[in-house]
């Protein structure tokens, strides 16, 4: 039996160091659990800017392709509540079949109250901050193409004539989608423009920052 093995960096979405969470450090492979199969870039602004209150407009194209999750979204710089998800996250675009555009105002009880979390035995994080908790933090941006990956894509979805190649419950959900390429692979148009159609591409990111 082959064994590989990777170094990967991080451990959790926005940390700088490495970490043994989640795979962190390192995570070994075999042939019947083996690594993922398709990797991708991330951009994150974490180190070069952040902000708090503002207006943010982004022109992208996104990708085509079977199975890719593109997204844009935004993590906290500092864990001032926690660690995730008790300082947030905002998310900007997850794109599969649809769109959804959404405003959101928090109610007097802060997003505590909006989330109905007030019913459960949970001690509220965000009670000595303001109703904008925890978005009242500086947060940075990230974009990221994912490829799959277990609770965004319903066991029932198919991408004609296709069913989806793996299941959220299997303990081999990697090697399932891997052995399906041939299916889900020739829809990113992977011969043509060099594979730029199953690319995120980016035109521009405008923020305008406000005073808190």
């Amino acid at each position: 039996m082959c064994i590989l093995f990777l170094v990967i960096v991080g451990a959790q979405q926005g940390d700088m160091c490495t970490g043994n969470a989640f795979y962190g450090c390192s995570r070994h492979g075999s042939s019947s659990n083996i690594l993922n199969p398709v990797q991708s870039a991330r951009i994150r602004s974490s180190r070069g800017f952040n902000f708090k209150y503002g207006k943010l407009e982004v022109e992208a194209k996104m990708p085509k392709g079977d199975w890719l999750w593109p997204a844009i979204w935004m993590l906290p710089k500092w864990y001032g509540y926690g660690n995730w998800p008790a300082s947030g996250e905002i998310d900007i675009v997850e794109s599969r079949d649809g769109s959804l555009i959404m405003d959101l105002s928090p109610p007097a009880g802060g997003f505590w109250e909006h989330g109905g979390l007030q019913r459960t035995n949970v001690q509220n994080p965000w009670r000595y901050a303001t109703k904008m908790a925890p978005f009242d933090q500086e947060f940075f941006l990230i974009f990221n193409v994912a490829v799959g990956g277990t609770a965004y894509f319903p066991d029932h979805l198919n991408n004609s004539p296709y069913p989806k190649p793996w299941s959220d419950k299997s303990g081999t959900a990697p090697l399932d989608f891997w052995k399906q390429k041939h299916n889900w692979y020739p829809t990113w148009n992977p011969y043509v423009r060099n594979g730029e159609d199953a690319a995120m591409k980016v035109n521009y990111v405008r923020v305008w920052k406000l005073k808190a």
